[in-house]
């Protein structure tokens, strides 16, 4: 799942986010439980958005989704974040590596357009590549 992920340490996002009109949001609050096995706790709000199932072997469709919902629903994006103190935001691609004794480099190119919208609603990007 493609996410766009924002956190803040001092405001929850839950309200925004019920009047967003987004789909596929997932909010957690400072102290709601992580992992209840080890007791751990969220260290900080956070909210996350899934706006791309495609193929974690499908980067270009996953960049083509981001630039598709970036441009269409900047707005709902904004409305999220109103008046959140945000430290954060992140365009998170999984991808699978194609690392092997073959490929000892796994290169990627993210284009100049999906750049500029992600510094316009102040994303980050992050490539999480999975063994």
């Amino acid at each position: 799942m493609t996410i766009i992920k924002f956190w803040s340490s001092r405001n929850s996002f839950r309200a925004n986010a019920a009047t967003s009109g987004l789909a596929n949001v997932v909010c957690h609050d400072k102290g709601e439980i992580l992992l209840k096995r080890l007791r751990r706790k969220h260290e900080r709000y956070s909210v996350s958005v899934c706006f791309s199932k495609r193929d974690w072997n499908d980067l270009p469709g996953q960049a083509k989704d981001a630039k598709r919902f970036l441009k269409t629903k900047g707005r709902a994006l904004r409305q999220l974040t109103r008046g959140i103190v945000t430290e954060d935001g992140c365009l998170s691609f999984p991808v699978y590596s194609r690392l092997s004794k073959k490929a000892v480099v796994q290169q990627d190119y993210f284009d100049h357009e999906l750049l500029a919208l992600c510094a316009k609603h102040g994303l980050g990007i992050n490539l999480a590549i999975y063994g």
